[in-house]
């Protein structure tokens, strides 16, 4: 029904207001109605486990095919990570947090036995979601789908990471592979053997930018070499560029000097990472 809980709601003296602020209602010309009709919903909670938020996943067909509460009085998405009340202490534990991107990656990998994740709630990894994981734990393993939003979450990760001196790594998955799909199909063991080869997040990035591109074609060449310039310029561990730079001079066949002035120059207009590469 499309009003089942604000009916629900007034019955035990809430308002429509209280209803549209806690973001479980949706105000139209005909009136309110239920934001989560038709879907299995997933609470979300803070690190008190009280629920602030729910998501919803649409049975049958339908879109949105995920649903998220606004934000509301109450909740931020940026401060909140899905399955932290429950994962913190497997995170301590474990020595490690594992991030993903879903609900169903959070509850796949805990049904496999694998605890210690965490995802980001419909909205970009940001620098809040990094300074949370930080009072856990000194080492974030990301585990986002192998496509083009998850490589786009790995860079806005370097842009910020070293600012809560977090070991950053990045679990390689197959192409077409999400990490729900990845342990139904190939197991715990498998998923967690990427794991314990996981690699770090500025040497992922850098890799991936320069495989888009063709070293012995002259234009790719140098589109590949700006483009990951512009990654080492835009931010990150400024310790790590120095052998980044060499890894780009030998996969161009360019001199390391040649290079290294490019990236001074970038460095010198404050290059932005949002250029860096095109996902598309």
């Amino acid at each position: 029904q499309w009003d089942f809980l604000y009916r629900r709601a007034v019955q035990k003296g809430f308002s429509l207001g209280d209803f549209i602020r806690s973001g479980l209602g949706v105000r139209s010309e005909r009136g309110a109605y239920d934001r989560f009709r038709g879907r299995i919903i997933f609470p979300i909670l803070d690190l008190q486990g009280r629920v602030v938020a729910f998501g919803g996943r649409v049975v049958g067909e339908g879109q949105p095919k995920y649903l998220n509460s606004p934000e509301t009085p109450i909740y931020v998405k940026s401060r909140h990570l899905y399955g932290l009340y429950q994962a913190r202490r497997e995170i301590v534990q474990a020595g490690y947090a594992l991030l993903v991107e879903g609900y169903t990656d959070v509850i796949a990998l805990w049904q496999a036995g694998i605890r210690n994740s965490v995802a980001t709630l419909g909205t970009a990894l940001g620098e809040e979601h990094l300074g949370i994981l930080s009072r856990f734990t000194e080492k974030v393993v990301l585990a986002f789908d192998a496509d083009s939003a998850g490589l786009a979450a790995n860079l806005r990760a370097l842009q910020f990471g070293d600012r809560f001196n977090l070991d950053l790594r990045v679990a390689v998955l197959d192409r077409g592979f999400d990490p729900a799909d990845f342990v139904g199909a190939r197991g715990a063991g498998e998923f967690l053997r990427r794991v314990e080869q996981s690699e770090p997040l500025l040497d992922y990035s850098v890799r991936n930018i320069l495989e888009r591109f063709d070293p012995r074609d002259t234009n790719s060449r140098n589109r590949g070499v700006r483009s990951a310039l512009r990654l080492l310029a835009g931010g990150g561990d400024p310790l790590g560029v120095e052998g980044q730079l060499k890894k780009v001079a030998d996969w161009a066949g360019l001199d390391y000097g040649v290079v290294f002035q490019t990236y001074r120059s970038l460095v010198g207009k404050g290059e932005d990472l949002a250029p860096a590469v095109n996902l598309d």
